[in-house]
């Protein structure tokens, strides 16, 4: 897979959220296990089924490239009932794309394109995440001879998403065991405290953002910080009361300690210079695919009505730049050529093209309306 770098026209991606459970266990698990490739990172694929059927506020995304072939994944969490809860937290446990599609802003911009979605869908108003500390990393998994690469990329993937706007909580200028350091439970054992990663935060919401940031975004109100803790803990281990959640996990219990006994009401945020990338971006749209457009195939007599074709072909992003209203829609030669131009993209019969199903995963390059 090759993309021009000079070429004036973008490529379409889809993000699709992935909700069958074929495509979960044959293109979501897969691309899964082949970017995160040690098993201690991840989940089994039973879990993860369990995860998506049973659970409204867990969402898969899968990322397509312009020929539908898989190209990265992301899971993005809420709390239950978001558009209920008090807080508008979103935690991203896992993102990221194949490696022939990686160095090019792909992964991103599909990272930051999920987070837009799900402001729109779901109110949130800032994404948590949660990434390696470099200077703490002798007290992973890793092996002395693992330990150099791993804590070099540490140092890389923190320059890269504060270069996407993540603000990474941690006082850079004091050394570890002299400042407050982020915990969390063990990825393996939640009794286990886990002392290698930093909490870190991007917003949706620029009030937001101006209300919990100084002025100069150096420094963090630990109230937020606080709070961003619990939500991602009540997103992880469940929606319960502080004390609950302290009770049954040592991590959030002592982190939530150290925290209170930090002085005044700011913490620190790494604040060096973020390094420019010096890849090629590439020139790349990626369009969310609406849930009508991934339901299951509509009957043809649905298809074949103006409403059916309509949403049908806005779904697949035929129409990304054209809003067709019910009188444009209504009009024959506006059906026509939708129809004609569907069929020759899909290289079908104009008849057939009335029975495209909604779950096909590449975007259709806009037809000429003029």
């Amino acid at each position: 897979m090759v993309h021009d770098q000079g070429a004036h026209n973008s490529i379409n991606y889809t993000l699709e959220r992935v909700q069958d459970e074929q495509i979960l266990k044959n293109e979501w698990i897969p691309v899964f296990e082949q970017i995160f490739t040690d098993p201690a990172d991840r989940e089994p694929p039973e879990m993860l089924l369990e995860r998506m059927l049973n659970s409204e506020s867990e969402k898969f995304f899968l990322l397509r490239d312009e020929k539908g072939n898989p190209a990265g994944i992301e899971l993005a969490e809420i709390l239950p009932s978001a558009e209920k809860a008090s807080s508008k937290a979103m935690y991203v446990p896992w993102t990221g794309v194949l490696p022939p599609y990686r160095d090019m802003g792909i992964g991103a911009q599909m990272n930051r394109r999920i987070s837009d979605h799900m402001r729109d869908e779901s109110g949130v108003t800032h994404t948590l995440i949660d990434i390696e500390d470099p200077e703490r990393l002798h007290k992973s998994s890793y092996s002395e001879e693992e330990l150099p690469e791993a804590t070099a990329n540490a140092v890389r993937r923190i320059n890269f998403w504060r270069r996407q706007d993540f603000f990474v909580i941690d006082d850079s200028s004091k050394k570890p065991g002299e400042k407050l350091e982020y915990v969390r439970p063990g990825s393996e054992d939640d009794q286990y405290v886990q002392g290698y990663d930093h909490m870190t935060v991007r917003f949706s919401d620029e009030n937001l953002k101006n209300e919990v940031l100084s002025p100069d975004k150096t420094r963090v109100r630990k109230s937020f910080a606080r709070e961003s803790y619990l939500d991602m803990s009540r997103i992880q281990y469940g929606n319960l009361p502080e004390l609950e959640l302290r009770s049954q996990y040592p991590a959030i219990d002592k982190y939530l300690r150290d925290i209170d006994k930090e002085p005044g009401v700011w913490l620190s945020l790494r604040s060096e210079e973020i390094r420019a990338k010096t890849t090629p971006v590439a020139n790349v749209n990626i369009h969310i695919l609406s849930e009508e457009a991934l339901s299951p195939t509509a009957p043809k007599s649905q298809i074949d009505s103006t409403t059916g074709i309509k949403n049908a072909f806005i779904g697949l992003g035929l129409l990304a730049t054209v809003v067709v209203g019910d009188e444009v829609a209504n009009d024959g030669k506006v059906r026509k050529l939708l129809t004609e131009h569907a069929a020759k993209v899909l290289n079908v019969k104009p008849a057939a093209a009335l029975e495209i199903p909604k779950s096909l995963p590449a975007v259709l390059p806009g037809p000429d309306m003029s």
